[in-house]
């Protein structure tokens, strides 16, 4: 399956959504295999999949507040720069998990995402602003 989403093998991959949501008998499972999915095209900076999978197979861009998951988050992990400023447009919270996809952008070294934080933020600490 990776050599597919590694080549971008968009319809080899909803065939295999649809395979797996008729496969999955647990109806709370039914999305798991898109939702996965997703982190791997967020890594990618996949934006053309990445919106593909959310609004039309419904993949879920929820965080998981026990393992501090969140889409932002691998964003800043991966670099993913495109995805990082559609989940923003989105509307999805900067600073959740008290602003860890900031911290894993500063740690990363990933200018554009830091930047994109810089612009729209209006409740950045001032002193953290200088030194970034």
């Amino acid at each position: 399956m990776q050599y597919f989403v590694k080549n971008n093998n968009y319809q080899y991959i909803k065939e295999m959504i649809k395979i797996s949501r008729k496969a999955e008998t647990d109806l709370n499972k039914k999305n798991d295999y898109t939702n996965q999915l997703l982190f791997e095209f967020i890594e990618k900076d996949d934006l053309y999949f990445v919106s593909y999978l959310i609004t039309k197979e419904k993949a879920s861009t929820e965080s998981i507040p026990e393992i501090h998951l969140s889409v932002l988050n691998e964003c800043a992990k991966n670099n993913a720069i495109k995805c990082f400023d559609y989940f923003v447009s989105m509307g999805k919270n900067i600073h959740e998990f008290e602003d860890v996809a900031l911290f894993n952008a500063l740690e990363n070294k990933n200018n554009g995402i830091i930047s994109i934080i810089i612009n729209i933020d209006t409740q950045i600490n001032e002193e953290l602003e200088r030194n970034l």
